[in-house]
């Protein structure tokens, strides 16, 4: 548990903060599944049920709440998975309330969470997002060291309506049994823009960045590369998607 105070954000680096991160408790779910849903934009029928995340806690799932005095402003969920690399964790959402953004609740939850993980005797969480979600790029790229491993368009267009279409995700892995090395002084083999405040573009601009980040990014992971890092450009109000040869071993 991460109590008032101080929060690791990286070596060498604390930071204040006024929040409690601990296991959910049954009567928190409510509160934690209604924040996840509303973060992502969901439909009443898309969201996480409550129920579901209390009965996968304690069976190798693991649901997380960020407390301010009573409140959740923030949350979690993850569910054990078992693929062809072995078991791992599938991250099912991340939420922060608006109140608290820009205080690096996100950023702990996910650290509280590979906490979480290694203790299951896991060595990857894996999760997805919106490819034009330059806010979550950084944090997942830049602040947890995860690495973008593949793209999947029109990923819920058949299974998740009222959204905007094509529901395109890249699916990030997070191997949180090693330290990746930095990658800054590394040249990236490729580049792709991603803009700022994608949701709020006018439907012809979104759907044009979205056909032009889904090319690009689909033709540098089909050539061996993998997502590694963001660098900010405000000047053009746009990140700079890094990709770099995945790594060996």
């Amino acid at each position: 548990m991460v109590g008032p105070g101080r929060v690791a954000q990286s070596p060498g680096m604390v930071v204040s903060c006024p929040f409690v991160l601990a296991e959910a408790t049954p009567s928190e779910l409510p509160a934690a599944a209604l924040l996840l849903r509303e973060t992502l934009g969901f439909e009443p029928a898309d969201g996480v049920p409550a129920w579901l995340m209390q009965t996968v806690s304690g069976r190798g799932g693991v649901c997380l709440v960020a407390r301010d005095g009573r409140r959740v402003v923030g949350a979690s969920f993850a569910l054990p998975v078992l693929d062809a690399d072995g078991p791992s964790l599938f991250s099912c959402g991340l939420a922060v309330a608006v109140t608290h953004r820009g205080r690096g609740i996100g950023r702990a939850l996910k650290e509280k969470q590979r906490e979480e993980a290694r203790a299951l005797g896991l060595t990857a969480i894996r999760w997805t997002a919106d490819p034009l979600n330059a806010r979550a790029l950084r944090l997942y790229l830049n602040g947890l060291g995860a690495e973008l491993v593949a793209y999947h368009q029109g990923l819920y267009d058949q299974s998740r309506r009222g959204a905007r279409t094509p529901q395109d995700d890249v699916l990030f892995r997070w191997d949180i049994a090693r330290t990746r090395e930095p990658v800054a002084a590394v040249m990236p083999a490729g580049t792709v823009p991603v803009p700022w405040e994608a949701e709020r573009l006018e439907h012809h601009e979104w759907l044009a960045w979205r056909h032009r980040v889904r090319d690009l990014v689909s033709g540098l992971l089909g050539s061996g590369l993998v997502g590694t890092r963001v660098v900010s450009q405000p000047e053009r109000r746009r990140d700079l998607l890094e990709f770099r040869p995945a790594h060996d071993g």
